[in-house]
């Protein structure tokens, strides 16, 4: 997530002494949604802040819980804590319910734990998950093939171990992400990280969760903040209103007063995707060749990702037949309720690169270069084993 960086100075509103528990705390609400914030050692730690804040803005009026993990840097160094948003005093305030210490938020250990943590304590109906950390998609952390450099040179310079929840040097890969989740959980999983929106990702997810809301491109700072006080209502509604959330933040990057008006979104039906894999599954097998990658598809990453993930859509339709590309229109339309995109992403300058098509989801050609990130597309990722195994 990458812009000119400004700092603002934002009252918390964390009232760290309050602890609360006990049986009042038990009563299931209608919806509990958790947001799960890892900002500490990769630059993010004012940003969740600053979103915290907007969340709490956003709880007015709503019917619900909003519990909120959030791992980041204070005056006294790093640390993790389980917040509740709670009415006092006629206002929302962040109260503590569990202080961690310092701690991993990449690990999948700790994702479960807090998972854990927020469900029993605000037991609802149903459930939603808010993401926000650096993300890549399903990309395995640390690949040394993106540019040559070493594992620490890569978190330091280019963000290429990131996956997706990123803490210092560690990262933690999509798989484990989507191991650590049970069964059903969610209702719907929003990702305020960059390039989630990859048929890699959401099909390793499509277990998880009903409804996945996700970016295929980068996701400027400073995200959803200012959307959340409007426009986190739209979560708690009876049938969660994704697109309503994805309109607000497209209609932010439109008018970015920072100049920086780029943008993606789209919502994945995961009740669909089995039969998008299924399309898609005869033309890539059939696809003679060593290296997979085409240099005019419409692509959705920059710099040194600008060969990993492309336009699903555009990427099948050179080489599938007429019969399987009209399999895989259908099974997108079907899959992908909502989509929207802004005309570019980027400047020029910054490798930017306008959108002339957009099916709504990226995914991994499999560049003749990248041998080791090829061989764990193909074995270590569900999409992989259930395409190319026997």
């Amino acid at each position: 997530m990458k812009k000119l960086l400004y700092l603002l100075l934002i009252s918390a509103a964390i009232l760290p002494g309050c602890k609360k528990s006990g049986p009042e705390e038990r009563v299931k609400s209608k919806r509990t949604v958790i947001a799960y914030m890892g900002g500490d050692g990769n630059g993010l730690s004012s940003e969740t802040t600053e979103k915290l804040n907007a969340m709490l803005s956003g709880m007015s009026g709503v019917d619900g819980k909003l519990l909120i993990y959030r791992d980041y840097v204070s005056s006294s160094g790093n640390k993790a804590a389980l917040y509740s948003a709670e009415l006092i005093d006629g206002r929302y305030r962040a109260v503590t319910v569990k202080d961690y210490g310092s701690e991993n938020s990449a690990s999948p250990d700790v994702f479960a734990r807090s998972i854990k943590d927020a469900i029993d304590y605000a037991p609802a109906e149903s459930y939603g998950l808010l993401v926000f950390s650096h993300g890549s998609g399903w990309l395995p952390a640390n690949q040394n093939e993106l540019n040559g450099r070493t594992a620490r040179e890569h978190t330091l310079h280019t963000g290429v171990g990131r996956s997706i929840i990123q803490d210092g040097y560690s990262s933690m890969e999509t798989a484990d992400f989507a191991a650590a989740i049970p069964e059903g959980t969610f209702d719907f999983i929003v990702f305020e990280a960059c390039l989630m929106g990859d048929i890699e990702s959401i099909y390793e997810l499509s277990d998880k969760a009903r409804y996945i809301l996700a970016s295929v491109t980068e996701i400027y700072s400073p995200g959803f903040r200012d959307i959340y006080p409007g426009s986190l209502r739209y979560l708690y509604r009876e049938n969660p209103d994704l697109e309503a959330f994805g309109r607000a933040y497209m209609n932010l990057c439109r008018n970015d007063k920072d100049g920086y008006t780029y943008g993606t979104i789209s919502l994945y039906d995961c009740a669909k995707i089995q039969p998008l894999v299924d399309a898609v599954r005869a033309p890539l097998r059939g696809r003679a060749t060593a290296d997979g990658y085409i240099a005019d598809v419409q692509r959705f990453g920059r710099y040194q990702y600008r060969k990993c993930f492309l336009d699903l859509q555009d990427y099948i339709s050179r080489f599938a037949t007429p019969e399987e590309l009209a399999a895989v229109n259908k099974a997108l339309a079907d899959a992908i309720p909502y989509k929207e995109t802004t005309e570019a992403f980027g400047p020029v300058k910054d490798d930017g690169f306008d959108i002339n098509t957009y099916c709504g989801i990226a995914i991994y050609p499999e560049p003749g270069e990248y041998a080791g990130i090829n061989k764990v597309h193909r074995t270590g990722t569900r999409f992989g084993r259930y395409v190319w195994g026997d």
